[in-house]
C-alpha cells in the first residue's frame, strides 16, 4: 500500500517540478506557466485523483465526473494522500 501511495504522490508532483523547472530555467514565459497550472489543476489532478479513487474502491467509475467539481474529493483526503485504508 506505501508503495502505491509513493508512486499516487509522484504523479501528483512531478508535473509541478516539471513547470518550476522550466519556468526557473526560462524555459516557459509566466503565460504558459499560468496556463499549464490552471490546465493542471481543473483537468489532470482531478484526473489522477478519480482513477486512484476507483482503483481502492472508494468511488464507482460512474461517479468519476464529481471528481472535477472543486473540493469535492476532499472527504478521501486520508485516503488519497495519507493512505489510510477504505472502509
Amino acid at each position: 500500500m506505501l508503495k502505491k501511495t509513493v508512486i499516487f504522490y509522484l504523479y501528483i508532483i512531478f508535473p509541478l517540478l516539471t513547470f518550476s523547472l522550466l519556468l526557473k530555467l526560462d524555459l516557459l514565459s509566466n503565460n504558459v506557466f499560468a496556463f499549464g497550472i490552471l490546465l493542471y489543476g481543473l483537468i489532470y489532478h482531478p484526473i489522477v485523483v478519480g482513477i486512484r479513487l476507483i482503483q481502492l474502491n472508494v468511488c464507482k467509475s460512474s461517479d468519476f465526473w464529481l471528481n472535477f467539481i472543486p473540493l469535492w474529493n476532499l472527504k478521501y483526503f486520508d485516503i488519497l494522500f495519507l493512505g489510510v485504508k477504505p472502509s
